[in-house]
């Protein structure tokens, strides 16, 4: 796919000096440029990391719901490129359709998953 773009003169400069210098194309220098920035754009507005300054700051009085929930987004985050099985698929669907919040699974990280709403499941179980 072709893209055009208008630079001003000084990023102009800067990118034919860098192409030079490493012996690349300029399109293979911008786009390399932009894989980078993507990536690093893609690892800073992560949940995560959007709201870490804030998880534990305010107290509910339930201690442990911040550190669950920092354990919950982190695992989300790590689980994020992990497909859904079959089972997890249904289940999740099921709680769509009947408006169930609570399920029952012996699936030891089905906590990863929220629903269309964004809610998390409640397992029953609790087998994490």
């Amino acid at each position: 796919m072709m893209v055009s773009v208008r630079l001003p003169k000084y990023l102009m400069e800067k990118l034919e000096l860098i192409a030079k210098r490493e012996k690349l194309t300029k399109s293979e220098v911008i786009k390399k440029a932009l894989d980078e920035y993507f990536n690093k754009y893609a690892k800073t507005r992560r949940p995560y990391s959007l709201g870490k300054d804030l998880f534990g700051k305010y107290g509910s009085g339930r201690g442990n719901l911040s550190v669950k929930y920092k354990k919950k987004v982190r695992d989300n985050q790590k689980y994020s490129d992990v497909p859904m099985d079959l089972a997890d698929a249904t289940l999740i669907v099921i709680s769509e359709k009947e408006n169930i919040k609570e399920i029952v699974t012996i699936d030891s990280d089905f906590y990863i998953y929220r629903n269309i709403r964004n809610e998390w499941l409640v397992n029953i179980f609790k087998v994490y």
